[in-house]
């Protein structure tokens, strides 16, 4: 079976003038080659003030990636590579301080996953 993701998105209001905006962003690696498709995670405009991540009941591989790639140069890394070396099998939370701007897509990327069907799940949070 082949890699998926599933993307979706929440807002929340913080008060009268600014919003956060949720991406939940659900993943599971393909079954044969354990590989997960890159995904586009549209406008995304703001700035990135905590990430969660939480491996799922078919761990990743221990020290896996999570890159969020932009769309201006595929090669950087906009978390900054704060979310390289998740933990196999504890939910971390990663406060930014200060915040990463966001302005546009970015491409939802893992790597160093050799599980076949491992599953997990990054949700952002963004001050808008």
């Amino acid at each position: 079976m082949a890699g998926s993701v599933t993307v979706t998105y929440a807002s929340h209001a913080l008060n009268s003038m600014k919003k956060l905006k949720q991406v939940n962003v659900a993943w599971t690696a393909d079954a044969e080659d354990a590989s997960v498709p890159d995904t586009t995670l549209s406008n995304l405009k703001g700035y990135l003030v905590k990430a969660i991540t939480n491996p799922g009941s078919t761990a990743p591989t221990a020290d896996y990636d999570i890159k969020l790639l932009d769309a201006a140069d595929a090669t950087a890394d906009a978390a900054n590579a704060i979310l390289i070396d998740r933990h196999t099998s504890t939910t971390e939370v990663k406060m930014f301080d200060p915040p990463l701007l966001l302005a546009g897509d970015y491409t939802f990327n893992v790597t160093n996953n050799s599980v076949n069907s491992a599953t997990g799940v990054l949700i952002l949070f963004i001050e808008e």
